[in-house]
């Protein structure tokens, strides 16, 4: 009579085990650095010209059709920036990069420029980048939009 509970016992503990290691492998993922892993296809950019730290419509700009800007994240912290132009690579920008704890992510490229992207947002269709662009030695923010579909 024992064996019987043990193994009936077993073979009700078995589904609910695998069902928990099931849900475990299938979480999403949770941080900004979890989410920002993967291929971004830009799709809109924008410059806040008139300096007040928002963007209006007339500031977004969607990317001209002929012009391909791909980015990127690979999970052991390289990546790179791809520019295409009529289907040819024109660029092709290697980097290291990590996710800060002031929720920015921090990209080295190769060429030992450094640039420190503010998150504004990213789940997993939507990325959408901030940082201070200088132009002629003033700070203007810029965004980049990109889409992982």
């Amino acid at each position: 009579m024992r064996r019987n509970q043990i193994i009936l016992f077993t073979l009700l503990l078995l589904p609910i085990i695998l069902g928990s290691v099931a849900c475990t492998k299938g979480k999403s993922a949770d941080t900004p650095a979890e989410r920002i892993v993967g291929r971004w296809k830009k799709m809109k950019y924008g410059l806040d010209d008139n300096n007040d730290k928002t963007f209006q419509a007339r500031e977004i700009h969607w990317q001209p059709p002929q012009i391909d800007d791909e980015v990127t994240f690979n999970s052991d912290g390289t990546g790179k920036e791809t520019t295409t132009s009529n289907t040819t690579d024109m660029i092709v920008l290697s980097f290291t990069w990590r996710v800060t704890p002031q929720n920015k992510v921090w990209v080295a490229y190769k060429t030992h420029d450094t640039v420190s992207y503010y998150i504004r947002t990213v789940n997993s269709e939507n990325l959408e980048l901030w940082a201070d662009t200088y132009i002629n030695g003033t700070p203007v923010l810029t965004s980049y939009i990109y889409s992982n579909n």
